[in-house]
């Protein structure tokens, strides 16, 4: 009997040692997840800054890149125009009317100021696209009125293309008369 209870109790006090330690492993297991889950809302939180951020970048880089080139082709577009004035200046002097092409170019030159302002008000809704919480949205709003300066710049090319054009047939005294007979080939041939 002794050996009954000595039994008895080894078991007890076996089966109340497992219970205890099984009751710690799961307040040890369910203590972490609750900790952990603002921890991992955090790092979600922090993660989407961190994209939000990158987006804008990429934004800031796109617009700055664009704003890049058309700068450069409203500039080519002014030096070509001032090329077209020089001319109008030279065949002015030669007596030749310039007064149409005149009034295009000048036309032409309050195009390109009226572009370089469009560009200017892009850059300002630049600023309001970094700061909304819709970014996606608000660049597409941004991207349309690149595309629209970009075509006015197109315009403006085709417009000065075809000022040169009218100028060309302006020319005075540089191209020769051909005769009829340089033109016309022999009878023998």
């Amino acid at each position: 009997m002794k050996l009954n209870l000595l039994y008895s109790s080894f078991c007890f006090s076996a089966l109340l040692l497992a219970g205890t330690s099984l009751s710690f492993a799961e307040n040890e297991a369910s203590s972490p997840s609750t900790t952990n889950k603002p921890s991992l809302l955090n790092k979600g939180a922090a993660l989407k800054e961190k994209l939000t951020a990158k987006r804008q970048e990429n934004i800031r880089r796109f617009y700055n890149q664009m704003e890049q080139r058309l700068n450069a082709a409203i500039n080519r577009l002014e030096k070509l125009a001032d090329r077209i004035e020089s001319r109008l200046i030279k065949m002015e002097d030669a007596d030749a009317k310039v007064t149409n092409p005149r009034t295009k170019l000048a036309a032409i030159r309050e195009s390109i100021k009226s572009v370089r302002g469009n560009l200017t008000l892009a850059k300002s809704s630049l600023e309001v696209v970094m700061a909304s919480t819709e970014p996606k949205e608000s660049f597409a709003a941004t991207k349309d009125s690149l595309n629209k300066v970009k075509k006015e710049i197109t315009e403006i090319h085709r417009l000065l293309v075809s000022l040169i054009k009218e100028i060309k047939g302006l020319r005075v005294g540089t191209e020769t008369e051909a005769s009829p007979e340089a033109t016309s080939l022999p009878a023998g041939e």
